[in-house]
């Protein structure tokens, strides 16, 4: 892929109008970097025991705004009483050597990849083990071996691994694939090609390791960013994901209190869904109506506000852009949602206000109109309703004032944009509740001036979107204008050759001048009128 983590696209009205969240395999450490990453980790967790024949689990990205496939790192593995381990961007054996009734099978680094791929097809468990773990390994910390793993066959006889009996198997086999699929679509591909996805979902329904769960919640995580197995994913993995983890996670209920699933297995989890729900139009369909997914979504969102733990892990921001995903043309791909808006008032009211701004006289007009949508009020939503209902507002809301994370306040203002795009009834509706029921701006104004400019172009395409119901406008004006002001009156000439934002935001201050030249003209200065002077010479 290559787009950023958060960003608005093409659509049919205008690139301001809605956004979708998109993976992106850009911005990622390299092997070397992850394995510093790693031993930083290992480093600050070193008073926690592990156990040998546990799986530790993978490192947080530094940053939060870069998203993709999660990181991961090598982990320990017991082979008949002798640990291979990580340590640092070495590997050694607490035994230097494998031993299989008195018999030397070879010191783990001094074998080829070759003889790596060999030992996977080895009867003996030990070398199939000593095989996967070596290409674990390996292709952490070097780049160049994934695709020599895949020449000489590793992925197909990684994939027979996970059909074993053997828990140790695989988890390690799971682990190595994971690492070749990572930021390699070729080795994504193969993995599918040779039945693994199938394998991969067989194996997780019948174990109950959660290692292995984790390894392979987090191999279907980096298998999710490719286009090409979106569908197959979003029909044969999700509805396993959902009612296996997603549900039991978020929901608690008399038939599934006994399911303990670990937080970071929820969190690979919310990774995977999260690429697959920047898909096409019929596999968006497909998920809004895959059963109690969307409810679980909400419902953990929920729960962490209701804990004072907006910025958990990640799992958050995964949810929230989810839903932000599933918004995305929400009004043109479920019609069937919206047939009961009607218009329950419309009454002009008279603007008295004369200003060189305006460009008619005194008797302009503006008309508000009022509507009646039911579905929007509902006390218990269910599915798709949840996109749209005053709940699910109010949870954006208060997300967009706690969270401290860019990433999950681009994806709420990302939603509200998305249900704001248009100049429909639903469209006024949502923009009307947004602020004057929920005290909306607030929380949006200070986003305008955000130093993340990924952030501040979809909330500023936010504001553009709801500045069309021209009831609003005065509101608006008083909390917005000020925020626009100084945007215009910084504009960099790289700004002006390449930044959205910039056109957004004078179209934003246009609307707003003329509802409201009274306060629009105390915030002009000579340096904005600079500006916009320079941005008319470059247009």
């Amino acid at each position: 892929m290559t787009v950023e983590p958060i960003r608005s696209t093409l659509a049919t009205v205008s690139t301001d109008d809605t956004s979708l969240v998109l993976p992106t395999d850009k911005m990622q450490r390299t092997g070397q970097q992850r394995v510093l990453e790693q031993v930083k980790s290992i480093k600050r967790n070193k008073s926690k025991m592990v156990k040998k024949d546990s799986i530790p689990s993978p490192t947080s990205p530094a940053s939060m705004t870069e998203y993709s496939e999660p990181k991961f790192q090598f982990s320990p593995t017991n082979m008949n009483g002798t640990l291979f381990k990580s340590n640092g961007s070495s590997m050694t054996a607490s035994h230097k050597r494998m031993v299989k009734s008195h018999t030397l099978c070879g010191s783990l680094p001094n074998i080829t990849l070759q003889e790596a791929v060999e030992f996977l097809s080895n009867s003996d468990i030990s070398y199939q083990l000593c095989g996967a773990s070596f290409i674990q390994h390996q292709t952490f910390t070097e780049e160049s071996t994934k695709q020599e793993v895949w020449r000489l066959g590793g992925i197909p006889a990684l994939i027979q691994l996970l059909k074993s009996d053997n828990s140790q198997l695989h988890q390690t086999a799971a682990a190595a694939l994971r690492n070749l699929a990572f930021k390699d679509h070729s080795n994504k591909l193969e993995v599918d090609h040779c039945e693994g996805i199938e394998a991969i979902l067989t194996l997780l329904r019948n174990s109950n390791d959660t290692e292995t769960h984790k390894q392979l919640t987090g191999l279907l995580w980096n298998l999710s960013s490719a286009d090409k197995l979106k569908p197959e994913l979003i029909r044969n993995a999700l509805p396993l994901l959902t009612e296996t983890i997603v549900v039991p996670y978020s929901i608690w209920t008399d038939s599934n209190t006994n399911k303990l699933i670990d937080p970071e297995v929820f969190y690979n989890t919310t990774g995977c869904v999260r690429n697959l729900s920047c898909a096409s139009e019929d596999e968006r369909i497909t998920m809004r109506s895959c059963p109690q997914l969307i409810d679980s979504l909400v419902t953990y969102i929920q729960t962490q506000m209701d804990r004072g733990e907006p910025d958990d892990k990640q799992s958050v921001e995964n949810c929230v852009c989810i839903l932000h995903n599933l918004s995305y043309q929400l009004e043109t791909e479920a019609p069937e949602q919206f047939k009961q808006i009607s218009v329950l008032d419309t009454r002009p009211k008279e603007n008295n206000n004369k200003s060189l701004f305006s460009p008619k006289s005194s008797k302009t007009q503006k008309v508000r109109t009022d509507f009646k949508f039911p579905a929007m009020e509902k006390e218990k939503p269910e599915g798709v309703n949840w996109l749209y209902n005053q709940k699910t507002l109010q949870l954006y809301r208060s997300l967009l004032g706690s969270s401290q994370k860019e990433a999950t306040l681009e994806a709420c203002c990302g939603a509200l944009q998305n249900l704001t795009a248009s100049k429909s009834s639903l469209s006024t509706l949502m923009s009307q509740s947004f602020i004057e029921k929920l005290n909306g701006l607030p929380v949006i104004s200070p986003l305008l001036i955000s130093g993340n400019s990924s952030l501040q172009k979809t909330a500023m395409s936010l504001v553009g979107n709801m500045s069309r119901v021209s009831s609003l406008r005065g509101a608006m004006a008083k909390d917005v204008f000020p925020m626009v002001s100084p945007v215009l009156s910084n504009v960099t000439s790289n700004m002006i050759k390449s930044d959205s934002t910039i056109a957004t935001a004078c179209r934003v201050m246009q609307t707003l001048m003329l509802a409201e030249p009274e306060t629009s003209k105390k915030m002009i200065s000579p340096k904005l009128v600079e500006s916009l002077t320079a941005l008319s010479s470059n247009m």
